[in-house]
C-alpha cells in the first residue's frame, strides 16, 4: 500500500527518533517530478526540501490527473462534461528553460533540463531563438 505520511515518518525517524508523530497527526508530503518508471513512493518529499532544492519541481501531472480532475469530473458530470476526454485534448504547451549564469555556484546543481532552452515558441510552436516569436509578441 503507498502511504506517503508513512515513508516520511520512516526517514524523520532515521534521522531523529523523537520526532515520531502524534497519532491522528497529519505529515505534510508533496509530490515531486522523477525519472520515469520510478515508484510513486520515492518521489515524495517534504514540503521543506521542495522549498529548499530548487531541483525539485512539483509533479503539477499528478495533481491535475489524481486531485483536480475527479474533483471536476464529479460537478461536470452532471452536466454530462467528460473532464477526462477534455484533459486530453488540450494542447501541450513545452515551456522554454532557463539557462543558469555559470558564475553563480549555487546554479550549477540541478537537472540536466536547466541545461537546455526550447527552440520553439511556446504559444505556436514555430521554431524561434527569441523564446516568444516575433508573431505572437505582435499579437
Amino acid at each position: 500500500a503507498f502511504v506517503p505520511a508513512l515513508e516520511l515518518a520512516r526517514q524523520r525517524l532515521i534521522s531523529d527518533r523523537r520526532s515520531e508523530p502524534r497519532v491522528g497527526e497529519r505529515v505534510p508530503y508533496v509530490i515531486v517530478y522523477g525519472s520515469p518508471g520510478l515508484p510513486l513512493i520515492e518521489l515524495v518529499r517534504r514540503p521543506e526540501d521542495v522549498l529548499s532544492n530548487p531541483s525539485l519541481r512539483l509533479n503539477g501531472t499528478y495533481y491535475i490527473t489524481k486531485q483536480i480532475l475527479p474533483a471536476l469530473n464529479r460537478a461536470f458530470s452532471l452536466m454530462g462534461v467528460d473532464v477526462y476526454q477534455w484533459y486530453s485534448e488540450l494542447p501541450r504547451v513545452q515551456r522554454p528553460s532557463v539557462i543558469p549564469c555559470p558564475e553563480d555556484p549555487s546554479s550549477r546543481k540541478g537537472t540536466i533540463g536547466q541545461y537546455f532552452t526550447s527552440m520553439h515558441c511556446p504559444i505556436c510552436e514555430n521554431l524561434t531563438n527569441d523564446g516568444i516569436c516575433k508573431e505572437c509578441q505582435k499579437s
